[in-house]
């Protein structure tokens, strides 16, 4: 064999240790490094195989259940301004383990005030996220310039005159959004939770509430049968 074919298959040889020791200490990561001050997710395979989501590489997260409820309160050019949506569809992808990026499409929106109005749909919201807190707590930001996280167009419901017509507001700021209890444990789905009280929005330069329950959000891999939340 000559030297330059051995020395390949060591190097090979070297690359595939490297993998089986990478692998092991994300496994090992999952389930011992619990007292940390950084969250991450964590992700277990069909297989057993625990996965740090989104280290090395990027993990994208999605839901199953679309038909959700959505609301946004706030005021648009004088006018209270109240949305509500029974569809959505959540695209996030983790970067760095407890940091990520994604978007929401908001569909099948009935505009409750200002009355004779529709939106532009969809309305899709741009936003980056961290995991914060001694009780696990998202962060959600507008990713936008200015936190921005979406903008909102105004139209005329039919042949009625909508009072803002052909009118556009932006959304910006922050919104916390809270886990399910079972956060901690493996499962194939888990809930977050975005309520009013957790809103530091605003809406077309005026405060801005916004309320929505994201049910049964999974890692988009057919390979992951569960995920959970921990601290390494």
């Amino acid at each position: 064999m000559t030297r330059i074919r051995l020395i390949m298959l060591s190097f090979f040889a070297v690359l595939a240790l490297s993998a089986v020791a990478s692998a092991s200490a994300s496994a090992e990561a999952c389930d011992l490094h619990t007292t940390g001050e950084e969250w991450e997710v964590c992700a277990k395979t069909a297989a057993g195989v625990e996965l740090e989501w989104g280290s090395p590489g990027p993990g994208k997260m999605t839901q199953d259940n679309t038909a959700v409820n959505s609301t946004l309160k706030g005021e648009v050019g004088g006018f209270e301004a109240k949305l509500k949506g029974t569809f959505n569809k959540l695209n996030l992808t983790i970067e760095d383990s407890n940091k990520s990026k994604g978007t929401i499409e908001f569909k099948n929106i009935t505009v409750e005030s200002p009355k004779k109005c529709i939106v532009a749909e969809p309305i899709i919201a741009e936003f980056t996220d961290t995991i914060v807190g001694a009780t696990p707590v998202e962060l959600v930001t507008g990713s936008k310039p200015g936190e921005t996280f979406a903008e909102i167009e105004f139209k005329d419901k039919g042949t009625e005159v909508c009072p803002v017509k052909n009118t556009t507001f932006k959304v910006t700021g922050k919104q916390e959004c809270s886990f399910d209890a079972n956060i901690l444990t493996y499962l194939e789905h888990h809930e977050v939770k975005c309520l009013f009280a957790g809103s530091k929005l605003v809406l077309g330069g005026k405060p801005a509430k916004f309320e929505e329950i994201f049910t049964e959000v999974e890692p988009e891999s057919e390979e992951v049968e569960a995920w959970k939340l921990f601290q390494s």
